[in-house]
């Protein structure tokens, strides 16, 4: 049964993986069995390693709890990322982007605080000359 979870898990994170180095090629899957865990994947948000998310994928038929959450929290110190979340795959649902991402409500707020200090930055215009919003 062992094998089988893990198969099931390594295809989730493959698809997570896959889907992530679309928007932010630069990311990467960790290695298994790191003394320190920094997550399955770190998102890596400008592609220089200072702006960094960990993301630890599950596939589990129950929804991911305080235990998993504590972990997060502790891969975020190891790796330093600036945040963390879970990617929990939906039962009946292959497509990763349609899966749930937990967050705790701490870094839910700081990442939408770094969003609006940005933004309030650049005024609304991107480099290109687009608005943000």
């Amino acid at each position: 049964m062992a094998n089988a979870n893990k198969a099931k898990g390594d295809r989730a994170e493959a698809a997570v993986r896959d889907l992530i180095l679309e928007w932010f090629p630069e990311s990467w899957r960790t290695r298994a069995g790191w003394d320190e865990d920094r997550g399955d994947i770190v998102l890596d948000v400008l592609g220089d390693r200072t702006l960094m998310v960990a993301i630890q994928v599950k596939d589990t038929a129950g929804r991911p709890g305080t235990p998993e959450m504590d972990a997060v929290a502790e891969q975020i110190r190891n790796g330093g990322s600036r945040w963390g979340a879970i990617w929990w795959k939906l039962r009946g649902k292959s497509d990763p982007r349609r899966w749930q991402v937990i967050m705790s409500g701490a870094d839910y707020l700081a990442l939408l605080d770094h969003v609006r200090k940005l933004h309030q930055h650049l005024d609304g215009i991107g480099a290109d000359g687009e608005a943000l919003l």
